[in-house]
């Protein structure tokens, strides 16, 4: 716990609820939002610690500035049609699940039960992981890169790598896929829209977009190796096949 802590200071801890997509010790009510929990529940503190997807491009590198020009094309030839899909999605309420997939996954919202506490869990332990990552590397927004880009959506001081809705929407496209396989491609084509919103929207590089995803990837991966996430997704996905 004392690693984790130090891992994670209070003020990112704080700002984590509205700025990455971690689990509470007891059940939340179901019309409660959330809140950020000082322990993952079905990854380790090492994983926590160690599923880094760094370091980000350095400022200035050929990397970096390609990222930065793809930015620019995106203010460049983005509509306001853009920027509303960008904003619908942009703040979501913890744990983010009803607004990136409500209509199109198996889980009915609002979230009740075992299928709330799940998408909790897995949300909560991601954004640790991503938290940790973040201020790890303190990497600038691109509009702090650069006073001429405006983006469609509030400017948050919040570190840019890797980028938590690109995270957090792949995580949970891969869990959804894992209980209905046949509809795997759909959730995660649903998660590539939600993390190409927020390069439409100005709030994130593509390496920071692809690096979300990559997390994405490697949290899902090592969910899969806890017994306890092993044991709550079957009985979940069990009732889904009743």
């Amino acid at each position: 716990m004392a690693a984790l802590r130090a891992l994670l200071p209070p003020a990112a801890l704080l700002a984590l609820g509205a700025a990455a997509c971690v689990a509470p010790t007891r059940p939340v009510p179901p019309d409660e939002p959330p809140k950020i929990a000082e322990a993952p529940y079905y990854l380790t503190a090492g994983d926590v610690a160690s599923l880094d997807v760094g370091p980000p491009a350095p400022i200035g590198s050929p990397q970096d500035l390609a990222d930065m020009e793809a930015v620019r094309e995106a203010q460049r030839t983005r509509t306001e049609a853009d920027c509303e899909r960008a904003r619908a999605g942009a703040y979501p309420v913890n744990p983010a699940y009803a607004e990136f997939f409500g209509e199109l996954g198996p889980l009915a919202v609002p979230l009740r039960g075992a299928e709330r506490d799940l998408i909790v869990r897995v949300w909560s332990d991601l954004s640790l992981v991503a938290e940790g990552i973040k201020q790890r590397y303190a990497h600038p927004r691109p509009y702090a890169a650069d006073a001429a880009l405006e983006p469609c959506l509030k400017k948050t001081a919040n570190p840019a790598f890797p980028s938590g809705h690109a995270a957090c929407s792949r995580v949970f496209a891969r869990v959804l896929g894992d209980l209905v396989p046949a509809r795997r491609a759909e959730y995660l084509r649903r998660a590539d829209e939600i993390a190409r919103d927020r390069l439409v929207a100005g709030m994130h590089r593509p390496s920071e977009i692809e690096a979300g995803k990559l997390l994405g990837d490697r949290v899902h991966a090592a969910l899969r190796a806890s017994p306890k996430f092993r044991r709550d997704f079957a009985k979940i996905r069990s009732s889904l096949q009743r």
